[in-house]
């Protein structure tokens, strides 16, 4: 092993082996319960499937999604999906995975990002911070296990991205501090690439602009190196690498966006919607209250060992005792960073919020304020940890007495009104049992204060700051879980085989299309995602996704615009087969279904589901038509008098080509999906345009033979494609002679000792 390796890991072998540790026992609990939330069951997990088929396929940068919401939506260009991450796609190149298996390839990825985010909180807090390895430990374990990033694991790109800050502020900081060579900056710009494709764009351009905040603040009030122009370019240049490789993709989606979505994207739907009511601030202090304990995002949390640690700090500062003036500093730069960014969550009651929206593009743009509060958490963690050093550095014993006797008193009083009132401290008060181990714990934790040293404070405060996160964890997600339906139908193999087998036993179309007509979203038994998870048994295609209101032309809300409101003409006129319903859509629609299904052709689901096949007079082909010959679920081919021919016909998501043999006068070739504005329609290597009617896509041939493909097309992915592929290329490359370098300059120097 090289020697420079050998002295790394010797110096920093706490660093390593306590990340290893903590991520490791994290890893058991996240193991047990995964990331049961809303967003990853039906979006999260079946769109990273749906990646990994296109990645094996090679149909990935392009291509209109025919699977779901009737082909109206760009899969490639969703801006909350982990689409082009490359800590997936190279996973996905060298290893095969099933839909199940995804959930421990989600373990390890999770693993790896909290192992390096442990690991640079630390690095961090060491070299630019300059506090000891006990208080490092404890601000990395503060962020990584924070109740804030708990709350996030369900979505999980809010949670690599968070992971990955830590590691990005390093970066700016040693690019600005050291004098890296242009080409090790190049590699470092990797960091900054997988941060932008991470699958939640604000999210990543929020973790980008807070990292060159706080670092430019940092070389201004606390370095000694002037920031002349070449450091601030070679600070810089890892960033501004990694966004250029990314702006063709941000151009296409935030071109992609101003026609689909359903959702409008305004200053209400950003800063007012989900806005925290600033009464909700007790939340953040007691995040154990039983009616507190919700799976809702719009919660804030601080917990409460971090507040009791800032509260003594404040109520025993003495300025002549105050802090070093580092110190000083640094506890400003956070509390100000973190203030500012907890302040722009109250929507209409605090206007900052507007304000905020209208002077941040892009990032203003963010559904839900408070998921910002994850990476601000960052400078939260730092100044509570000045402040820990404050109060062991200066004893306030007096206070700290006062404090174990309130904590004490009070944890008396919540196990009394549990004990003797329990309906008044559930329901009024919000008291549960967790309440009652977190005072308790506060208290041993003031108690370790008084009579232990200081490292052994340290070592209590970051245990007991970890177990509680664990314990919050645990609660979380079992709150999660009873919002979600138990179980879903993959969860069960019979069930779904049941499933697929009716659906594929009465209709023999290459695709097989249905609809969902039940209005419920959190309940579904069937995710509205499905055909992403089973397109390799069998292709599936709904009218509906799960997340419609950032996927979806816009002009297509007019046939399905929300959950079990639709058009049945749409239906009709797109050759949908299976309905499912439940008792409340039955009795919406009872009239139609009646009509419509096959009274003999049906099957139950455990949910009391109901899949039914629907007639063949349900159909409705163009009445100018005699009759329909071919119609494949892909295609219509319809004609007059004569039947065309169909040859060597291929569908796959990236296009749709076939041969077709026309003997009469008048045959018309339909696309019985959505008319998405990225299809284009090439015949014998022209492209012509398509005509439209009822807002289908067709064209009408005349007697002949015709080289048909149907695709789509972005110019700007494609650019992205080949800068993406381009820059892997060069930073392989660069990274092959920088080792290449070294191992010349060590064989060099072994040459001229002997």
């Amino acid at each position: 092993m090289n020697e420079k390796v050998k002295n790394c890991l010797k110096k920093h072998v706490f660093i390593i082996t306590s990340s290893f540790i903590l991520n490791i026992l994290f890893l058991l609990v996240f193991f047990k319960y995964g990331q049961p939330g809303l967003d990853n069951v039906s979006a999260s997990y079946p769109g990273l499937y749906q990646v990994y088929l296109l990645a094996h396929q090679h149909y990935f940068f392009s291509g209109v999604d025919l699977l779901t919401s009737s082909g109206a939506t760009i899969f490639s260009l969703r801006p909350n999906f982990l689409m082009y991450s490359p800590v997936f796609l190279l996973l996905f190149t060298c290893f095969k995975f099933s839909f199940k298996s995804l959930n421990y390839l989600m373990d390890v990825v999770t693993f790896l990002h909290g192992f390096f985010a442990l690991f640079f909180c630390q690095l961090l807090a060491g070299r630019f911070f300059k506090i000891d390895k006990l208080y490092a430990l404890l601000f990395g374990v503060l962020y990584v296990f924070s109740i804030s990033m708990c709350n996030a694991y369900g979505c999980m790109s809010f949670v690599f991205v968070a992971l990955l800050f830590p590691i990005m502020l390093y970066i700016f900081l040693i690019s600005g501090e050291d004098n890296l060579s242009y080409s090790k900056l190049f590699l470092l710009s990797s960091i900054f690439v997988i941060n932008l494709l991470s699958g939640y764009i604000p999210m990543s351009l929020m973790a980008l602009v807070l990292a060159a905040i706080f670092s430019l603040c940092y070389f201004y009030f606390l370095s000694d190196i002037i920031l002349n122009n070449k450091r601030i370019i070679k600070m810089f240049m890892p960033s501004v690498i990694a966004c250029m490789v990314v702006a063709p993709l941000y151009l296409a989606i935030k071109i992609h966006l101003g026609s689909f979505g359903t959702t409008p994207h305004g200053l209400f739907f950003s800063a007012h919607q989900l806005a925290v009511l600033p009464s909700d601030i007790i939340a953040g202090v007691f995040p154990f209250f039983g009616h507190m304990l919700k799976p809702v995002e719009s919660t804030i949390f601080f917990g409460f060992i971090p507040l009791v640690i800032l509260l003594l700090f404040v109520f025993s500062f003495d300025r002549k005792r105050a802090l070093e003036k580092r110190e000083l500093m640094l506890f400003k730069m956070a509390f100000t960073l973190y203030v500012m960014s907890f302040l722009i969550i109250f929507g209409e009651y605090l206007r900052i919020s507007d304000l905020f929206y209208y002077v941040a593009p892009y990032i203003g743009e963010m559904h839900i304020y408070q998921r910002y509060l994850i990476l601000t958490n960052l400078f939260f963690s730092l100044f509570v940890v000045i402040a820990l050093e404050y109060i062991l550095r200066n004893h306030p014993q007096k206070l700290i007495k006062m404090t174990i006797l309130i904590s004490f008193l009070l944890t008396g009083f919540v196990c009394i009104e549990l004990n003797y009132n329990l309906s008044v401290a559930t329901t009024i008060f919000g008291f549960s049992q967790f309440l009652v181990i977190e005072l308790m714990l506060l208290t041993l934790l003031l108690i370790s204060f008084l009579i232990f040293d200081k490292n052994a404070s340290k070592v209590i405060t970051i245990f007991l700051v970890f177990i509680m996160s664990l314990t919050y964890f645990y609660q979380y997600q079992e709150a999660l879980k009873a919002t979600l339906p138990n179980p879903i139908i993959w969860d069960s193999k019979d069930e779904l085989d049941s499933f697929l087998g009716f659906i594929r036993s009465y209709s023999n179309k290459n695709i097989i299309k249905y609809e969902n007509i039940s209005d419920v979203i959190n309940e579904t038994y069937i995710p509205r995602n499905l055909p992403w998870v089973v397109q390799k048994d069998i292709k599936l295609s709904n009218y509906m996704g799960y997340d419609m209101h950032l996927s979806v032309e816009r002009e297509y809300s007019k046939y399905i615009s929300t959950f079990g409101n639709f058009d049945w003409r749409w239906l009709r006129l797109t050759g949908c087969q299976y309905i499912i319903y439940n008792a409340k859509a039955y009795k919406k629609y009872k009239e139609i279904i009646d009509k419509y299904i096959v009274p003999s052709i049906h099957i139950t689901l455990r949910s009391g589901d109901v899949v039914a096949k629907l007639k063949p007079e349900f159909s409705l082909y163009n009445s100018a038509f005699a009759k329909k010959v071919f119609d494949n679920g892909y295609i219509q081919v319809l004609h007059t008098t004569s039947e065309p021919q169909v040859i060597n016909f291929v569908a796959k998501q990236q296009e749709i080509t076939l041969h077709l043999k026309v003997t009469d006068t008048k045959t018309r070739l339909v696309l019985p999906f959505w008319k998405n504005s990225y299809w284009r329609l090439s015949i014998n290597n022209v492209v012509v345009p398509f005509a439209t009617d009822n807002d289908l896509y067709y064209h009408d041939f005349s007697a002949g033979e015709y080289d048909v493909k149907i695709y789509a097309r972005s110019y700007l992915l494609q650019m992205f494609f080949f800068i993406y592929i381009g820059y892997w290329v060069l930073w392989l490359l660069v990274l092959y002679m920088i080792l290449w370098r070294r191992k010349r300059f060590n064989f060099m120097r072994k040459l001229a000792k002997q």
